[in-house]
């Protein structure tokens, strides 16, 4: 769902809510927000949700193995393309990398909420401070085999 400027109102922009769709939605919006403004916000949460969303695919259709001691835990990942040519990549994060990638959502998303407290703060009349442009997470580096 998201507001639109003519006709005034809520449109549905997307009937499957994935990383991908939402990502694609998101960077949609941008051009054509109620708040040209916001733009390079809404631009840049979409840019950094893409990112997370890399991370999580690879996480999870990658994972192999856990091992470590406590604490010192570590996911060993594999995967494979064959698109043009068969490439195979391998890497170990270790749970300090995970919870960093969390932290980094966890930010995001409260980035989003301030972007979404501005456009209601606007949307009653008042003048609030536009919202910082958010930060991106890392981009995924996968270690080719």
């Amino acid at each position: 769902m998201f507001l639109v400027r003519s006709p005034a109102g809520i449109k549905s922009l997307t009937n499957e809510l994935n990383g991908q769709s939402l990502h694609l939605a998101l960077r949609s919006l941008g051009e054509h927000s109620v708040a040209p403004e916001t733009r390079e916000i809404v631009e840049t949460l979409a840019q950094g949700l893409q990112r997370l969303n890399d991370h999580r695919n690879y996480y999870v259709h990658g994972a192999m193995s856990i091992g470590g001691a406590t604490g010192q835990e570590t996911l060993t990942l594999t995967t494979s393309y064959a698109k043009g040519e068969i490439k195979i990549y391998e890497d170990t994060v270790s749970k300090h990398e995970m919870w960093e990638i969390s932290e980094d959502a966890a930010i995001l998303g409260l980035r989003a909420f301030d972007l979404c407290s501005y456009l209601m703060l606007k949307k009653q009349g008042l003048n609030p401070q536009l919202p910082e442009r958010p930060f991106l997470p890392p981009e995924l580096k996968k270690t080719r085999r």
